[in-house]
């Protein structure tokens, strides 16, 4: 059975290739707590989310490198208290639904299917070691519209550099203002947490295979005959 400190869970997503007849959707999520020792789940959670909001809208919509593709969408996020069980831990959902879904803020050059991407990955204090807990964290964002290097499953030269900056950009959009957090690496193994320190990112795009599931696949046929 999950054993975790309790905290707050934040999500945010939204649409996948809104041009496309049959719409994928997206979602990352980053874990939270309130300032203190131990940390604990949000006082506020609508506060919470009121307050990041906007800031969470600019950082997706931004047109200056790195982008998200304009055909992808962040329609709503959400701020929950999660128990030791590691299941929400208040009967009310806490959810922000944009009355406009903010669109990528990218040139429209999506160039990639749009289960691919490159994953921001959060780092601890911690060294990553077999059997140690709450070490580091990634999530995979809807940032398909970029080239790649020629040829290869890499990104183009000093992207990976654009999206750590952006990366840590979103980390201080998740601490709030008015409402302040920590983004933490939380464990269900035994209640193990650790502050983020820094986001990294490789140059290797990853694939996000759930985010494959609204398209129905349409097949081609030829008969053949041994005879």
């Amino acid at each position: 059975m999950p054993n975790y400190h309790p905290h707050t869970s934040v999500t945010f997503g939204g649409v996948l290739n809104l041009a496309a007849a049959e719409h994928e959707i997206w979602q990352c999520g980053i874990r939270v707590m309130k300032p203190g020792n131990p940390g604990a789940p949000l006082d506020d959670h609508d506060a919470y989310l009121t307050s990041i909001a906007a800031p969470l809208a600019t950082w997706f919509g931004d047109a200056g490198n790195p982008t998200f593709p304009p055909s992808a969408s962040l329609n709503w996020i959400k701020a929950n208290p999660i128990g030791t069980d590691g299941t929400y831990s208040d009967p009310a959902t806490h959810l922000h639904d944009y009355s406009a879904a903010q669109l990528g803020g990218g040139a429209a050059d999506t160039a990639m299917p749009d289960i691919l991407c490159i994953a921001l990955s959060w780092q601890t204090r911690k060294a990553i070691r077999h059997h140690s807990y709450a070490t580091h964290g990634r999530i995979y964002p809807p940032n398909y519209g970029r080239l790649t290097q020629s040829g290869t499953m890499r990104a183009a030269p000093g992207f990976p550099g654009l999206w750590a900056t952006k990366g840590a950009a979103l980390l201080t959009i998740l601490a709030g203002t008015t409402v302040p957090a920590i983004p933490v690496i939380a464990s269900g193994h035994g209640g193990e947490y650790e502050h983020i320190t820094g986001c990294r990112v490789g140059d290797v795009y990853d694939v996000q295979r759930r985010r494959k599931s609204a398209v129905p696949e349409v097949y081609s046929a030829v008969p053949f005959s041994s005879g």
